[in-house]
């Protein structure tokens, strides 16, 4: 797999179920390859971490999903929230 190369764009609902990890097959899917997050997903992911119980843990799961997945997403990779609420 050539460095740079995305292999699939993840929507939401898929990085949930990666964050929930209760879908052994998509884990099987996306293991070792490359993907993409549109910006519309990171603020949907964004907004639910903030309305979670415990928004910090959640969004933590969130940038480790998307960060051990190989996501090439420049958000991600800086680990850098999109809320000040995160800081």
């Amino acid at each position: 797999m050539s460095e740079g190369r995305i292999d699939f764009i993840a929507d939401t609902s898929a990085i949930i179920c990666l964050c929930r990890g209760r879908d052994p097959q998509l884990e099987k899917i996306v293991q070792g390859k490359h993907f993409a997050i549109t910006f519309v997903s990171m603020a949907e992911l964004t907004y639910g971490a903030l309305m979670a119980d415990k928004p910090q843990a959640s969004w933590s799961r969130v940038v480790e999903v998307i960060l051990n997945q190989k996501n090439i997403s420049r958000l991600a990779e800086h680990s850098r929230p999109l809320c000040p609420h995160f800081v």
